[in-house]
């Protein structure tokens, strides 16, 4: 494989951090080759399918066909790359990356476990064809979706087996505060052109959505489900470009912007103590005080 062919950096963590925020302004930088599709899902399937358990086994198809995702380098193209965040949760992940290339640049986004589970549930109760339970009392007792917020635990395997300077960690309190600076730092880790200032510079992107019609949710995962079940029609919906077209088509029809209430004291205080040794050893892994993330 010749070095133009191969992806110089991944995002891989984590969801409702920022990452599509950070890949969007990625996507804007003139010597960055960025996948047209943010979330490609080739070293891991999503989330919500692994629950599931009904994935597009993209890393089957080799990576002549991964590489074939990216748009083609120019002669101003100084890095290619993708970002998806479910690549940080899945154990499989961290040693087909280092397969694929063991100098690779990675991108981490990392937002306190509380808000970004949080944000996560809501994103996600209301999209199509992920039936999740209706409050999220419910949904954080699945032990599944508990894990998303131990970043430690899924980010060690990847300080174990890359280059400490080859891991780049973003972190959303500081895209809140700072979000020109985060870019400088970014673009200087990625060698390309610090000054360049993306349009998305200090923009809301991926906002929270509620429902339209419920009846228009239960209806659609009700076909889903038998789809699912029927032989010959599960190949074509277990496809990334079918659900990428429903989920489209699905957002225009039944979707709006929404802002969902704050989590109840008493959750707060529960994933706070559930998260607590997590933090405590992440602070000492990326070498930076956590204390905001503590209260």
């Amino acid at each position: 494989m010749e070095a133009t062919q191969r992806i110089d950096f991944i995002g891989i963590g984590a969801p409702k951090c920022g990452t599509t925020w950070v890949s969007e302004c990625l996507a804007e930088h003139p010597q960055v080759a960025f996948a047209p599709e943010k979330e490609l899902y080739f070293f891991c399937d999503p989330l919500l399918r692994r629950y599931v358990k009904s994935g597009f086994d993209h890393y089957a198809k080799g990576v002549e066909w991964y590489h074939t995702l990216f748009p083609a380098r120019t002669p101003a193209t100084r890095v290619t790359g993708e970002y998806c965040p479910s690549y940080m949760y899945d154990t499989r992940s961290c040693e087909r990356i280092r397969q694929y290339r063991a100098d690779v640049k990675l991108l981490v986004t990392l937002r306190t476990p509380v808000e970004m589970i949080y944000s996560w549930y809501w994103y996600n109760r209301n999209s199509l064809l992920s039936n999740l339970p209706d409050t999220f009392e419910e949904f954080i007792k699945i032990e599944f979706f508990r894990q998303i917020g131990r970043y430690h635990q899924f980010l060690k395997p990847y300080f174990d087996s890359f280059p400490r300077q080859n891991i780049h960690v973003i972190l959303h309190d500081d895209i809140k505060t700072d979000s020109p600076a985060v870019l400088r730092k970014l673009f200087a880790f990625l060698g390309i052109d610090e000054t360049f200032v993306p349009q998305k510079t200090g923009a809301s992107v991926n906002v929270a959505t509620q429902v339209r019609f419920k009846s228009v949710q239960n209806a659609g995962n009700a076909v889903y489900k038998l789809a699912k079940a029927t032989p010959g029609v599960r190949a074509i919906i277990a496809s990334k470009g079918f659900e990428k077209f429903v989920q489209n088509t699905y957002r225009k029809v039944n979707k709006a912007p929404f802002k969902y209430a704050p989590m109840s004291d008493a959750m707060k205080a529960e994933l706070l103590a559930c998260y607590a040794d997590d933090v405590a050893a992440l602070e000492e892994l990326l070498g930076r005080d956590l204390t905001g993330w503590k209260r």
